[in-house]
C-alpha cells in the first residue's frame, strides 16, 4: 500500500568536489577528486546506515533509509516538527539561561542516546546549540551528523567547527578524536546553557586556561556539576573524562561525592564576562561542605583568606591550566597571587620548556643526559613533584632532565691491543662497557695475559663503537706449551690394575 509521508532527505553534495548537471540531478566527480569523493561517499554512507540501525532511540532523530543513486548518496530521515535549535530556544528565555534542574530533565537523556552512538562507534564531533533540537514538549534530540573529514582541519572539504564547542584535537592539534571529543561539546554545551555563554574556544584555553563561572552561578549551581564540568572541558584530551558513563556518574553524584573527587574548585567571576573584576567564592558555603572541602584543600595554603573586618571566611577557587593541564584545580586570592600546582613534565618533549606559559612560571634548568631507554628530546625527571602547590607570585626553580638518546662508547682498539688485562678490563669497565673474556683463542709465550683482540658493538678499521652497558669480548693471550698428559693406569672389570697383559693375579686379560 502506497503512503505519502514528509520527509527530510540530506544530498552527499560536496561542492568543492563534484559538479551538478544543468537538468539538476546527474552529478560529475572533478577531475583529480575521484579518491577523495569515494572516501568521503562511502564515509557517509557508513553513517548514515549506523544511525538508521539507532533507530527508536529516545533523543535521536529517526532514519527511513539510505539511498545511493545519481552518482551520489542521500539519507532520509523523519522531520522533526514544531522544534527551535538549543540557540533559539536559549535566546527565546527571559535570561538567556535555564537553572540546573531544567538543563538536567533535558541534557541526561541525550547524554545516554550519546553513550550509545558512542558504543556503535559513531562520534558525532559537533554537538552544540546548534544541532541539539528542542521540541514542543521539551525534550531534545541530537541532529547535524555530518562525517568526521568536515569536522576536523586539514581535510579535503570545507570545516565546519562550532567556535567554543569543539576541542583542541579538532583543531589538528595532538590527540586521537573519540567519545572525549563529544563529551567536551556536551559539557561546553551544558555550560552555555546554565551559564548563558559559550566557554573560551579551545585555541585559545591552550596557553592561558580560565575556565570563568559568574558568582551569581557559582552561588546557585551545585558544586558536583561544577566539578563535573571541569572534568569534562578538560583541554587535553587524555586529561578529559573519557567515556559518558563516567561523565553520567559525574553529574548524578551527590556534593559530597564531588567533592571528594579531587576537582572541587574553580574560578568565578563577579559581573559579566566582558568585566575584568574577579570575585572567587565557594560554591557550598555549608559549614559541612566547608569542613570536606578544606580537607581536600589543605595542600593550597592560601586558598583560604581570613577577612577579619568583615567577620566571615571566603573561599576562592580558580582553575589554572599550565600548557599540558594539571590534574587538580587550584585557588588564588583575586588579583594578587595564584596557588598553582606543578604539571607532570616528564614523558613531554623538551620543547615545551620553552613555551612563554612556562617560563612565567617556572625557573626551569634543563640538564641533558644520556638514556637507553629514552628517546631523545624527551623529559626523563623534574626535580619537583608533579602536583607540587607554589604561589605563581614567584618563579619556582625546577630542574629537568632532558634525554640525549643512547650513548655511543667509541674506542681505538690499537690504544688496547697488547696491554695487560687488568688495565683494560678497568678502563673499559670505567667506560660503562661489560667484559667477557676469551683467553683459549690466541696463544703467545711473550705475550701472555695481554690483549690480543676487542670484539662488540659495531668494528670499523680501528674503531669499535658499542652502546653504554653493552658487553665487549676481550681475547686474551694464553701459553703454547701444553702440560703433558698423565697415563692412567688400566685396570680390570673387577678394578684391578693390568701390568704388562696380565693383571696381578697372573691371569690375561
Amino acid at each position: 500500500m502506497e503512503t505519502r509521508a514528509v520527509v527530510n532527505i540530506r544530498e552527499f553534495l560536496p561542492e568543492v568536489l563534484i559538479s551538478r548537471n544543468s537538468d539538476n540531478s546527474e552529478i560529475s566527480v572533478l577531475s583529480g577528486c575521484e579518491l577523495v569523493f569515494s572516501d568521503c561517499c562511502q564515509s557517509f554512507l557508513e553513517l548514515w546506515r549506523k544511525l538508521a540501525r539507532m533507530r527508536g532511540l529516545s533523543a535521536l532523530i529517526c532514519v527511513i533509509d539510505i539511498i545511493e543513486d545519481y552518482g551520489t548518496a542521500y539519507a532520509v530521515y523523519e522531520p522533526v516538527h514544531e522544534h527551535l535549535t538549543l540557540r533559539e530556544y536559549l535566546l527565546d528565555t527571559q535570561t538567556g539561561y535555564i537553572p540546573w534542574e531544567q538543563a538536567r530533565q533535558m541534557f541526561m537523556p541525550v547524554l545516554s542516546t550519546l553513550g550509545t552512538l558512542h558504543s556503535a562507534g559513531i562520534i558525532h564531533r559537533g554537538i552544540s546549540p546548534h544541532t541539539l533540537l528542542v521540541t514542543k514538549d521539551g525534550k531534545m534530540l541530537i541532529s547535524g551528523f555530518s562525517i568526521g573529514q568536515v569536522r576536523s582541519t586539514g581535510g579535503d572539504l570545507p570545516v565546519q567547527i562550532f567556535s567554543g564547542y569543539a576541542p583542541i584535537e579538532q583543531y589538528g592539534f595532538s590527540g586521537q578524536q573519540g567519545p572525549w571529543t563529544d563529551i567536551y561539546a556536551f559539557a561546553a554545551t551544558l555550560y552555555r546553557s546554565l551559564v548563558g555563554s559559550a566557554p573560551v574556544e579551545a585555541t585559545s584555553r591552550v596557553l592561558n586556561d580560565k575556565l570563568m563561572i559568574p558568582a551569581k552561578f557559582a552561588e546557585l549551581l551545585p558544586a558536583y556539576v561544577i566539578n563535573g564540568l571541569v572534568k569534562a572541558l578538560q583541554i587535553q584530551p587524555e586529561d578529559r573524562v573519557r567515556s559518558v558513563e563516567t561523565m553520567r556518574n559525574d553529574f548524578s553524584a551527590s556534593p559530597t561525592a564531588a567533592v571528594q573527587s579531587g576537582y572541587s574548585t574553580f574560578t568565578t567571576s563577579s559581573h559579566s564576562d566582558s568585566d575584568d573584576e574577579t570575585e572567587i567564592i565557594d560554591p557550598n558555603p555549608s559549614k559541612d561542605r566547608t569542613a570536606k572541602k578544606t580537607a581536600m584543600l589543605t595542600f593550597l595554603i592560601s586558598a583560604i583568606i581570613c577577612f577579619s573586618a568583615l567577620g566571615a571566611v571566603l573561599y576562592f577557587i580558580y582553575i589554572e591550566k599550565i600548557g599540558e593541564p594539571s590534574k587538580t584545580t587550584e585557588s588564588f586570592f583575586a588579583g594578587e597571587t595564584s596557588v598553582l600546582t606543578v604539571v607532570n613534565f616528564v614523558g613531554k618533549t623538551s620543547e615545551i620548556l620553552y613555551e612563554p606559559y612556562y617560563t612565567t612560571y617556572y625557573d626551569i634548568k634543563v640538564n641533558f643526559v644520556f638514556s637507553n631507554d629514552v628517546e631523545q628530546g624527551i623529559i626523563i625527571r623534574q626535580s619537583v613533584p608533579a602536583g607540587t602547590a607554589f604561589s605563581s607570585g614567584q618563579k619556582l626553580p625546577i630542574t629537568i632532565d632532558v634525554s640525549k638518546g643512547i650513548e655511543y662508547i667509541r674506542i681505538k682498539l690499537s690504544d688496547y691491543v697488547g696491554k695487560p688485562y687488568d688495565s683494560v678490563k678497568a678502563q673499559l669497565e670505567g667506560l660503562g662497557l661489560n667484559i667477557s673474556i676469551n683467553d683459549s683463542s690466541y696463544k703467545n709465550d711473550s705475550l701472555i695475559g695481554t690483549i690480543a683482540l676487542i670484539t662488540g658493538g659495531t668494528v670499523n678499521n680501528n674503531e669499535l663503537t658499542a652502546k653504554r652497558g653493552d658487553t665487549v669480548t676481550v681475547y686474551i693471550y694464553g701459553s703454547t706449551t701444553t702440560a703433558p698428559e698423565i697415563e692412567q693406569p688400566q685396570t680390570d672389570i673387577f678394578g684391578i690394575e693390568i701390568t704388562n697383559g696380565t693383571n696381578n693375579e697372573g691371569y690375561y686379560e
